[in-house]
């Protein structure tokens, strides 16, 4: 879900992407098997095993991103002369986000793809709405287990 998108009621077992979303994490996976095999990573995505799926509240999650929206900066006039850079929020923006630490997300024709311990730093280091609460924990619980599986996190928005 992108901030500010309409929120959907659906039904149970349809993914937060809709019933297209099955096809658009195919082409996403080939992204991902292509980045950890760079990586030097390894994950089968038909195996039975962890990795463990988290199901977020949407009214939840949308005040997350909505307030996550609000971390994403660009430069003054001054900044761009002293140097300094844009910043995007991976909460906001993210979808796939992957073990190594890096700076920059990477944006492909289908995904935004981030970095995990930026993603964990960010949502440790702001202030969140009360709404936004169930989705913050959620996340966290999600990123947890990344890291301890050692597995990209993929958020189906």
């Amino acid at each position: 879900m992108r901030p500010f998108q309409q929120i959907q009621d659906l039904p149970p077992n349809i993914p937060f992407g809709g019933k297209d979303a099955p096809q658009k994490r195919t082409e996403a996976l080939g992204v991902v098997r292509n980045i950890q095999a760079q990586l030097g990573m390894s994950w089968n995505d038909s195996s039975d095993a962890e990795p463990t799926f988290h199901r977020v509240d949407p009214i939840s999650y949308e005040s997350l991103t909505r307030d996550a929206s609000r971390l994403d900066k660009e430069p003054s006039i001054l900044g761009n002369v002293l140097g300094r850079q844009a910043y995007s929020s991976q909460i906001a923006h993210g979808t796939i986000f992957i073990p190594p630490n890096f700076d920059e997300m990477m944006e492909s024709d289908f995904c935004v793809i981030g970095s995990l311990p930026r993603l964990e730093v960010e949502l440790a280091s702001n202030k969140w709405s009360s709404q936004a609460k169930s989705a913050k924990q959620t996340l966290q619980n999600a990123i947890n287990d990344a890291k301890r599986l050692r597995l990209p996190l993929i958020i189906d928005k």
